[in-house]
């Protein structure tokens, strides 16, 4: 019971946050930086409220792999650490398939989160741990002009107590003639399970959490 209240803070600083959409890995040479703000929406204190998770990351685009752009992405949730937990992401992205007219390009995304409270001195030594979850992500991509629009499916799993965490997603991602780019994303959070505790309440009904985020930030380096 412990570790379950434990994983649903954890949860709420790591699986419930977005990051920037691995439809289009990056090219060799190109960079991108930015901030994910949002996560599950609460329905604790009445009107709709994603929690104000605040995620800075970035990626970077390494030598194609079987000629399809390959890249690596990381983040630090800078949120988490004003409760003194600490949590960092690493994964890679490869685009599998190129869009052919309507058919959408396909990318998978392994992404691994790593979170330990341990700076948290408000909590009991015995529950001061850390957590290891992996991410897999498998994404639809369209271009629109110069932007996107995706929608996927990911998987979520805790590597000590591995079980099938389910979430769909969808969002699009703005890029101006520059550098600029944003990013809305709505993911459903656990689609197949049912939450042990209900303590806290998060939009979605019996079932998993929806999830709402908004990215922006710069894309630099490659062509533009």
């Amino acid at each position: 019971m412990q570790r379950k209240i434990i994983l649903i803070i954890v949860a709420v600083f790591s699986l419930a946050c977005g990051a920037l959409n691995n439809a289009r890995p990056l090219d060799k040479g190109q960079h991108r930086v930015g901030a994910t703000f949002g996560g599950p929406v609460l329905t604790q204190l009445g009107p709709p409220i994603p929690v104000p998770n605040l995620i800075i990351e970035g990626k970077s685009g390494l030598s194609p792999l079987r000629g399809k752009p390959l890249d690596v992405n990381y983040g630090l949730n800078s949120t988490a650490l004003a409760f003194g937990t600490i949590g960092v992401h690493a994964g890679v992205s490869q685009l599998m398939l190129e869009q052919k007219g309507w058919i959408p390009s396909v990318a998978v995304t392994e992404r691994v989160h790593l979170y330990n409270n341990f700076l948290d001195t408000t909590k009991p030594k015995e529950t001061r741990k850390a957590y290891l979850l992996n991410q897999i992500d498998l994404t639809l991509g369209w271009d629109v002009q110069r932007h996107i629009a995706y929608a996927g499916l990911a998987n979520y799993i805790d590597v000590a107590d591995p079980e099938l965490n389910i979430a769909p997603f969808a969002g699009f991602q703005y890029q101006s003639k520059g550098r600029f780019f944003g990013q809305v994303e709505a993911r459903y959070l656990a689609a197949n399970r049912q939450p042990d505790i209900v303590d806290v309440s998060f939009l979605g009904g019996n079932r998993g959490a929806l999830s709402t985020t908004f990215s922006m930030g710069w894309t630099f380096g490659g062509q533009q």
